[in-house]
């Protein structure tokens, strides 16, 4: 049984976050600031998913924001070498676009992004799975991410959440469902417990408009 949770917001937790996602980011994946991490840690939107062996995977939303304008960018999603080849970055980004909604993002073109690297397997899933769209960043989340110290590359590929989308998401998790905050993973046998401090099964059930 996996466990997600987010990741505790102390300096024990992220060196070793940091630490994961650099050893196992491989191709297109950018390990961002500390300060970033930090700051989505803090929000409670970094989450670990881990089992009785440790670390398995971890994905990480970034708030960019300026007066009313909030941009919400899901980044640093990676999966253990073990543990490929059962849909987890599917399920991890499914659970980031829940959280979205969860807090209250705006969702206008563009609010949620993501940036890939082509021919790689988050661009795969972000595009075939998730259903994220060409996006092309206005000045202002422009001018943000630069100031953050990570300005967009006119190399890799730049994508947004369209209308719909956390439908989507609540919908895919929906059929996935094994029983109360368990899921199972999109390819083979295991599942994972949901450990949020908010009842994220009424969430899921509300976007994906189930009747009660």
């Amino acid at each position: 049984m996996y466990v997600l949770k987010p990741i505790p917001h102390s300096g024990r937790d992220l060196p070793r976050i940091r630490e994961f996602a650099t050893q196992h980011g491989g191709e297109g994946v950018r390990v961002r600031p500390g300060d970033l991490m930090e700051v989505a840690a803090e929000n409670g939107l970094a989450l670990e998913l881990s089992d009785a062996q440790g670390t398995a995977a971890i994905a990480l939303l970034y708030d960019f924001s300026r007066d009313d304008a909030v941009f919400g960018e899901i980044g640093t999603m990676v999966v253990g070498p073990d543990h490929q080849g059962q849909g987890l970055q599917h399920f991890l980004a499914s659970v980031q676009l829940i959280q979205i909604a969860a807090q209250d993002y705006p969702f206008d073109g563009g609010n949620i992004f993501a940036v890939v690297t082509p021919g790689t397997a988050s661009e795969h899933v972000l595009v075939n799975k998730v259903g994220f769209v060409d996006w092309s960043p206005g000045e202002l989340v422009t001018e943000l991410r630069s100031l953050a110290g990570i300005p967009f590359n006119p190399e890799k590929r730049n994508l947004s959440a369209p209308n719909g989308a956390i439908k989507r998401a609540a919908e895919f998790l929906l059929s996935l469902r094994a029983s109360a905050q368990v899921y199972r993973v999109p390819t083979g046998d295991s599942k994972v417990r949901i450990e949020f401090s908010w009842p994220f099964d009424e969430v899921v059930d509300e976007l994906a408009d189930v009747e009660k």
